[in-house]
This record gives structure tokens, C-alpha cells and sequence, in this order.
């Protein structure tokens, strides 16, 4: 699994394009919106091998970011070019369904799970402090 968290003032974004076929899509308006303030963005890329354990670890991993940067609310964000060695769309999905549900019900805050499957347009204002960008690998 491979994770880049962007500390953000604002984040927006907007699915324009399904890139892979309907099976294989995912977007839920209920648990998503298209304009975030003061929150963490977590750009995740669900790889082979990966596995529950590595949801979890990396789920206390995204809520302690969270915490440190006191944000408003944690959006997860599929992007499978951070990898080159992605999994199967599927088990991709069932993954980051997994990783959503186990930070929505340990974190305070709101958490938001964006269109998988989509290309997409973003608008971001990031903070540019030492830990506004970070980078991990699971």
C-alpha cells in the first residue's frame, strides 16, 4: 500500500471521466462531497499482497496524522499511480470499502471516501509546513 497525505485548506474534487468498466466502479455520493476545508487527503494506492493487517496499520496511521495536524475531516482518495504494481479493481475496492469503514469508526471526525474507478479534476490549497506532505509505504 503505498500513502501520500496532503495537509489542505481546501481540497475539491470532481470525478469526470469512468476509466474502468461499470463492475469495477465506485462512487457514493452519500459518503463523499466535492468541496473539503481544513482536512487531510489521503491519496492511496492498494497494492498486490496487501491485506487487512495493512488496512488497519495504516488506518492508525492516517487518524494519527489527523490528530498531530487537528484537522476537520480525513478524504481518502484511490490512485492507483502512485503503484506499479497495483491489485486486481475488485479486491482494490473491497479494500478501501475495509479501510474506509475501519477509520470512519475510530476517528472523531468526519471521514469521506472519493470516486474509484474515475478520472478526475482537483483543486487543492495546501499548507506548506514540514508535515504537510507526507509519504508512506506499507
Amino acid at each position: 500500500m503505498r500513502l501520500i497525505t496532503i495537509d489542505c485548506i481546501y481540497f475539491s474534487y470532481k470525478p469526470t471521466i469512468k476509466t474502468l468498466h461499470e463492475n469495477y466502479t465506485f462512487k457514493d455520493d452519500s459518503i463523499r462531497n466535492e468541496n473539503y476545508y481544513n482536512c487531510l487527503v489521503a491519496n492511496i494506492a492498494i497494492e498486490r499482497g496487501d491485506n487487512n493487517i495493512k488496512i488497519v496499520k495504516s488506518s492508525k496511521e492516517i487518524i494519527s496524522i489527523s490528530r498531530e495536524l487537528d484537522v476537520s475531516c480525513i478524504v481518502l482518495v484511490p490512485n492507483v499511480h502512485l503503484t506499479n504494481k497495483p491489485i486486481e479493481h475488485e479486491k482494490a475496492i473491497n479494500l478501501f470499502l475495509f479501510l474506509f469503514d475501519t477509520i470512519k469508526n475510530k476517528s472523531i471526525i468526519p471521514v469521506y471516501l472519493e470516486a474509484f474507478g474515475y478520472t478526475g479534476e482537483w483543486q487543492i490549497h495546501a499548507k506548506g509546513h514540514i508535515k504537510s506532505v507526507l509519504g508512506r509505504t506499507y
